[in-house]
């Protein structure tokens, strides 16, 4: 299973953008129900 660099780094680059959506909607939810 062979990539080029190119196509490895745009699909980390989304999995890391995922993970911080993830994070900020956490943080947002969390911030909420403290309130």
């Amino acid at each position: 299973m062979l990539i080029s660099f190119g196509e490895h780094a745009k699909v980390v680059r989304l999995e890391i953008l995922s993970k911080i959506g993830e994070g900020l909607q956490d943080r947002e939810s969390g911030d909420r129900n403290t309130d």
